[in-house]
């Protein structure tokens, strides 16, 4: 009996052993075990592109006004008189310079008319040189006694009628080289025959337009601009406008002073200095600059979701403790402006806050996400 003391000690002393080593496994087994879970955990979150929220006192946008390109004279081209259109010297789309002919008069009646007040001229000029040596003759006459003071007068008011006469066939003959001059239409400006009227042969009164000629070297743009935005203008400023992909250089004109009662605009107007092949018509834009002043912030448009209550949503990220990954959540922001690109928003967002910037649709609230390694 004494000797079975120290065997069952020896085999206490095993288990014991065993016990320790047995304890030791699992607790290094469920240690290993914790972390490859963490691990598993960690390459599951979904990776996500994100960006900071950086808030901002306003933003600014660009107005757009809608005007025309109009030529900076337009004038239908007319003869003072009547005739008989002899020919038409310019077309429709003719360029022409100041002087050029555009169309003449049949003009024989005036020179026939010139022709009699030619032979008129010369009859009176004779007949007023007889009469100043009449006049002459009368006087010495008179003075010898031999004729009566009548005589005299009479001799001396008919040279001074024939003096008349005379300077009434000259004044006639004025008229006719005007009139004349005037069978012969001529380009008043530099510009382009928009519309012709006439053609060779037609019978016209005075006033009755030939052609349409429009101003083509210096084209002007008038439009109307909001009271608001017509407040940073000046005549002679430097402007810029849109047409047809082109950018077009323009100043200032005029800027009327009274606003239209129809579209409630202020009507201005420029001059293009760098256009010179555009269509009268054509539609130009002046884009202006304005500041709206509102606390909010840039976000991408792929930012955003819709909302309830024509609100939208930006998912932000709220960092967990183990640090790798972020609890997704969301914000209501209201949209302000966008324009196509970001959006200018207002919401309960902070500085420097974290938030999806693309990729929102494969994500939702309370998830629990990671990083991309572009963020």
């Amino acid at each position: 009996m004494k000797l079975r003391k120290p065997t069952i000690l020896r085999s206490g002393a095993v288990f014991l052993f065993l016990g320790i080593l047995g304890a030791g496994t699992l607790t290094m087994h469920h240690l290993s075990g914790s972390k490859s879970q963490a691990s598993d955990f960690a390459q599951k979150l979904i990776p996500v592109q994100s960006d900071f929220i950086k808030l901002s006192g306003g933003y600014q946008i660009e107005d757009e006004f809608v005007g025309r390109l109009e030529p900076a004279q337009q004038s239908n081209v007319a003869f003072e008189q009547n005739g008989l259109v002899l020919s038409m010297e310019a077309d429709e789309g003719d360029r022409v310079q100041k002087g050029d002919i555009i169309a003449r008069l049949d003009t024989q009646i005036l020179e026939a008319e010139r022709t009699r007040l030619e032979g008129q001229l010369q009859q009176v000029s004779s007949q007023l040189r007889l009469s100043v040596l009449t006049e002459k003759r009368q006087i010495i006459l008179r003075d010898k006694g031999h004729v009566t003071q009548q005589k005299a007068d009479e001799a001396s008011l008919n040279r001074a009628a024939l003096e008349g006469q005379k300077a009434a066939v000259v004044a006639a003959l004025k008229s006719n080289e005007i009139s004349l001059k005037k069978s012969v239409l001529y380009a008043p400006f530099n510009g382009t025959v928009g519309q012709r009227y006439l053609d060779t042969g037609s019978v016209i009164s005075a006033g009755t337009p030939v052609v349409n000629l429009l101003e083509t070297d210096k084209p002007q743009v008038r439009l109307g601009i909001s009271p608001e935005a017509v407040k940073g203008l000046k005549t002679g400023q430097s402007v810029e406008f849109y047409a047809d992909s082109q950018t077009l250089q323009g100043s200032i004109l005029a800027i009327r002073p009274d606003i239209s009662q129809q579209t409630r605009t202020v009507s201005i107007l420029a001059q293009i200095e760098n256009k010179k092949d555009g269509r009268f018509g054509d539609t130009v834009r002046l884009k202006l600059p304005r500041h709206i002043a509102a606390s909010g912030s840039w976000v991408p448009i792929s930012a955003l979701s819709e909302g309830e209550k024509g609100l939208w949503v930006v998912l932000t990220l709220a960092p967990q403790e183990e640090g790798q990954s972020y609890r997704v959540t969301k914000d209501a922001v209201e949209v302000l402006y966008t324009d196509g690109k970001s959006a200018y928003v207002r919401g309960a967002l902070s500085e420097g806050q974290r938030y999806i910037s693309s990729g929102r649709n494969r994500i939702i609230p309370g998830q629990q996400v990671t990083l991309a390694k572009a963020s």
